[in-house]
């Protein structure tokens, strides 16, 4: 039999492109299985390979492959699309602030880029993940202090930090690890603004391949959102992209909105292009952001974000008891 480059090319993209079918299908982000499950959140690498193959079809002149594969682009760009565009929608308010979000990485082999990247954007409030103890000595100290209250997590050792211009109440914070499987590492604090309050809750949930883990955080979370204080800014790792089943129940649950829409926040590296948006940004009612953009990297996995967030405040006051468990409220000091 006289061998076809044509007959190979076209039988490895067919096999390429069933395999890309079935992996498209919107049935993993259900699934419990481990293995399954991150393929929900794979759709932008999906529309990478989508291109590269209608690609090979115009070399091997495939009607039929093109169509097939143009069916898998749409079924991938139906689900990514809508939440890759647009912005708020809810109205913003007279408040104004700068937000920066990064998960810095426990394992950063440059912490002091940290520093250097919160010191360059100068942001309002910072919010920072995986800042464990252990980890702090080699970025913290570098952080000028633009920023005298800072909020982190005590005996639950959730690894989160907020760092804020203006001072703040801490009114609750969790981790896996103290408070058992089920629960998110979360920091949750009321921001005194001169203009009003708000509150501004850090999450990092798990990674999806604990898929029920990390939709039992969502959920607690979700419930743990609805006791405190308007209005609500949400940030975090969520470790799931916008278009998955977590995300959606967790905006309807919560009464949230995902605000800063963003390309893949992760990893930082090369693949960045076809890697995933997991960090997000979610407001309550009143909240919104006038923009965002991803930062440069800085030796982390992730790809930091910073937004221009506006809401409308509450009244200034102390911040009411808050959350499961009955969180007690305490001011921040200034270091």
């Amino acid at each position: 039999m006289k061998f076809s480059l044509r007959s190979l090319l076209l039988t490895v993209a067919w096999f390429i492109a069933a395999a890309l079918f079935f992996t498209s299908l919107p049935l993993w982000g259900e699934s419990s299985i481990s293995l399954l499950a991150p393929l929900e959140h794979l759709r932008i690498g999906y529309l990478f390979v989508a291109a590269v193959l209608l690609t090979l079809c115009l070399v091997v002149r495939s009607l039929s492959l093109g169509v097939f594969v143009g069916i898998i682009t749409a079924l991938n760009l139906w689900f990514v699309v809508p939440t890759l565009s647009g912005g708020s929608r809810s109205a913003g308010g007279p408040v104004h602030f700068s937000l920066l979000h990064a998960n810095i990485w426990y394992d950063n082999a440059t912490p002091s880029q940290t520093a250097d990247m919160i010191n360059r954007e100068a942001p309002d409030i910072a919010v920072l993940l995986e800042t464990f103890e252990y980890f702090q000595g080699g970025w913290l100290p570098s952080v000028k202090g633009n920023w005298p209250y800072r909020a982190l997590c005590g005996d639950s050792a959730c690894a989160n930090m907020i760092l804020s211009r203006w001072p703040i109440t801490l009114i609750g914070e969790r981790s896996p690890w103290r408070d058992g499987v089920s629960f998110p590492a979360m920091l949750a604090v009321r921001v005194h603004h001169p203009q009003g309050d708000f509150t501004l809750v850090a999450a990092h949930l798990k990674q999806p391949f604990a898929p029920v883990l990390q939709m039992e955080e969502a959920k607690w979370l979700a419930q743990y959102l609805k006791n405190l204080p308007q209005p609500i800014v949400l940030t975090g790792d969520f470790n799931s992209a916008p278009w998955s089943p977590l995300i959606r129940e967790l905006e309807r649950d919560a009464g949230i909105s995902r605000i800063a829409h963003t390309g893949p926040t992760w990893p930082s590296g090369p693949l960045t292009y076809v890697g995933i948006p997991i960090d997000h940004i979610f407001g309550g009612p009143g909240v919104a952001a006038s923009s965002v953009r991803r930062l440069a990297p800085f030796g982390s996995d992730h790809l930091a974000l910073k937004a221009e967030i506006e809401l409308s405040p509450a009244p200034a006051g102390p911040a009411p008891l808050a959350g499961e468990g009955g969180d007690t409220p305490r001011l921040v000091p200034t270091p």
